[in-house]
């Protein structure tokens, strides 16, 4: 037997319902009642504390790494030093201590650093982030890393 639902009855019922809503101010659910939401989540910005310095030291490939809140996004611009060595990477891992990928924008291409310019990248969404050299460096290279972190 199928059930058709007036336009009175759901008048009806609507107004049940708002009854219902308004007799409980508080937002403590009851056993017939599920909470109700008291503010909508808004985007706010965390400066990072500081810029940080990540350096890939001579001989060496990889820098150290800059730790983010897996979290939250952030949109980062990364100063790179005027002399590097081979195509410089950004690598990204979803943990601390976890595999180190080749970060990539949307249209599948590696995000490569381009020597003395300072490259917007973002948002990434990693627990941590380091610089990775294509050859092995001449010299100590120092990046400076810098942005902003938002509630995702």
């Amino acid at each position: 037997m199928k059930r058709i639902l007036t336009a009175a009855a759901l008048a009806l019922g609507l107004a049940a319902f708002a009854t219902a809503q308004t007799a409980t101010p508080t937002n403590t659910p009851t056993p017939t009642q599920t909470p109700t939401p008291t503010a909508t989540p808004t985007v706010t910005p965390q400066q990072l504390a500081n810029p940080v310095t990540l350096v890939v030291p001579s001989g060496a490939t990889t820098s150290n790494e800059v730790l983010l809140n897996p979290d939250m996004r952030a949109d980062l611009t990364i100063y790179v030093p005027g002399t590097i060595d081979g195509t410089v990477t950004v690598e990204v891992a979803d943990a601390i201590g976890g595999t180190f990928r080749t970060l990539q924008t949307l249209a599948g291409a590696d995000v490569a650093l381009a020597a003395g310019k300072a490259v917007p990248i973002g948002p990434v969404i990693a627990a941590t982030l380091r610089i990775k050299e294509g050859t092995t460096a001449a010299a100590a290279r120092t990046f400076i890393v810098a942005g902003k972190m938002y509630v995702r």
